[in-house]
């Protein structure tokens, strides 16, 4: 990976946030590793140099968490669990599990092997879902420490759920296609959480559209405990991102960003689940599905 980027991890998780490396995505220009392509190596490799840089040691926690497409993970399951159990022997604080068929059976063979599994020093699952149907079964079934919601649709609302991380279609990366803004959604999700968790939900964390700290205020004071920030970090000195694409974000209005599956057209990744797409700024005129 990138030398810069690996610092960015650095910087973050100093600051006391947790930061994510992310697992099988397929940004451009990014390294094998972020691809997916490179295998359970590599990734060893690349959380070896994170542990370095954090100046952890061995048998002490990594201070990041790792994300994974569970839909890419579902392609290959012998060498899914390869990675997954990489992960767990670095003693990540966090593993996030987004977009797939089955999330459940990651979040049992994560807990099978994470020796600190039922105890405070356990791995955190954070559980990323686009309907409230999903968020139900997420508190009920798998238990999950926290609970990643993408925009629920609208007329899914009169279910009920849990702990959540929204991020509606104000996201700057993939997410379901119909949803309410974030500041709008939060507080009916609030409830509705509230409700199937007894009245004691864990955290609540959001995300999608953030970029400035009002915005992050905002939610904060609808009752979220934290907020999730990405295309924010894109801006940052130690993105991939060159200085035209900086640049090209800087100035972009809010009417020239459109979600489109154009990227995942032009890489031919097209497994994402149903009602998921991207999001780019046009560079044309025409449409692009």
């Amino acid at each position: 990976m990138h030398l810069p980027l690996r610092q960015l991890w650095v910087e973050v998780s100093v600051s006391r946030l947790v930061h994510y490396f992310g697992i099988a995505v397929h940004p451009p220009n990014f390294s094998d590793i972020l691809l997916g392509n490179e295998g359970p190596e590599n990734l060893r490799l690349e959380l070896n140099i994170a542990r370095s840089l954090l100046q952890a040691a061995e048998h002490e926690p990594l201070r990041i968490g790792v994300g994974f497409l569970v839909w890419r993970l579902e392609k290959d399951p012998s060498v899914a669990e390869k990675l997954v159990s990489i992960v767990i022997g670095q003693h990540v604080q966090a593993i996030w599990l987004a977009f797939g068929e089955d999330l459940g059976q990651w979040i049992r063979f994560i807990r099978a092997h994470d020796p600190n599994a039922g105890n405070e020093k356990a791995i955190k699952i954070f559980v990323q879902i686009s309907t409230v149907e999903q968020a139900v079964q997420a508190i009920q079934e798998w238990k999950a420490d926290v609970i990643v919601v993408q925009g629920p649709q609208l007329n899914e609302l009169i279910v009920e759920t849990s702990q959540f991380c929204h991020s509606g279609n104000e996201a700057g990366g993939h997410g379901i296609r119909n949803s309410l803004p974030l500041l709008t959604l939060f507080p009916l999700l609030l409830e509705k959480i509230t409700a199937v968790s007894d009245g004691h939900p864990p955290p609540l964390v959001g995300a999608g559209g953030l970029a400035t700290g009002a915005q992050v205020a905002a939610l904060l004071t609808l009752g979220a405990s934290g907020a999730v920030l990405g295309t924010r970090f894109l801006l940052s000195s130690e993105s991939l991102y060159t200085d035209r694409q900086r640049q090209a974000l800087l100035e972009a209005q809010s009417s020239d960003s459109v979600r489109t599956m154009a990227f995942d057209y032009v890489r031919n990744i097209l497994s994402w689940p149903k009602d998921v797409d991207g999001r780019g700024l046009r560079n044309g005129k025409r449409n692009v599905p």
